[in-house]
């Protein structure tokens, strides 16, 4: 074996309702803006795992190989592998990269629990499918370590990585583990998940968004008597705060989503 690593991606639904936001529960995960680099080397940690959203609202232009697809379970060799799919061209998904790399080649046995709030749609682990996707679903000021052996998990038998994921019907609500012990390489993980609503109205100011709400009244006040610039730009003249967007607003809460 070229390093003796060891992961666990664990997976169990619990039921819930999707709210606007993932949440991420876990202390020594660290949630960052897509970093200039996740080359090995650029983000060691003996700690924390990292994780960013590397694509938002992102239109699949081509059907994408993902490892785990829709509901199924995976366990180690010679349990039955992932059940490997095509997430169809024309989906629209947010992109979430979960990486952990350790200080040198130190070896570090970490464990993560996050729980998202959207469907998770496909699991990509593999090295030639990370390397496939970096393009078209890394993020595109992001170098990657394309090319790089051992950069994704290592489903086998032999003490390398493990993994098991189990997607039920009470999705979205999506609670997994991750337990690395890892040697010289880094392990990384894309998901595909449901991507977050987004507004569907100017007067859309507020989670939940996609939805023309109370939340959004009391979001315009709040910005209204801040004289934020944002409530300034519904109505002429768009450097003043005036009646003049109060009357906007208000025709556009009225006219609701999709107006």
């Amino acid at each position: 074996m070229p390093c003796a690593r060891s992961a666990v991606l664990l997976a169990s639904v619990a039921a819930g309702t999707a709210s606007a936001q993932l949440r991420f529960p876990a202390q020594n995960v660290d949630i960052i803006q897509p970093p200039v680099s996740a080359v090995e080397g650029a983000l060691e940690d003996n700690d924390d795992f990292r994780l960013w959203r590397s694509r938002t609202g992102h239109t699949l232009a081509a059907a994408v190989e993902v490892d785990i697809l829709g509901d199924g379970f995976a366990s180690p060799v010679p349990a039955p592998l992932p059940p490997e799919g095509v997430i169809p061209a024309g989906t629209v998904v947010d992109v979430i990269e979960i990486h952990f790399d350790s200080v040198g080649t130190a070896r570090v046995n970490r464990r993560a629990d996050m729980a998202f709030e959207r469907e998770i749609l496909g699991v990509i682990y593999t090295d030639a499918r990370l390397d496939a996707t970096d393009a078209t679903l890394g993020h595109p000021s992001t170098v990657y370590p394309f090319g790089l052996q051992y950069r994704g998990m290592i489903v086998d038998n032999e003490g390398n990585d493990q993994l098991a994921v189990g997607l039920g019907p009470n999705r979205p609500v999506l609670n997994f583990t991750i337990i690395s012990e890892v040697e010289v390489q880094l392990d990384m993980i894309r998901l595909l998940v449901e991507p977050e609503p987004q507004p569907c109205s100017p007067a859309d100011l507020a989670p939940p968004f996609g939805v023309i709400s109370q939340a959004d009244v009391n979001e315009f006040v709040n910005l209204f008597f801040a004289n934020d610039p944002q409530v300034a730009a519904f109505a002429a003249p768009f450097n003043v705060v005036s009646q003049a967007d109060v009357n906007a607003f208000v025709d556009l809460f009225f006219a609701g989503c999709g107006e």
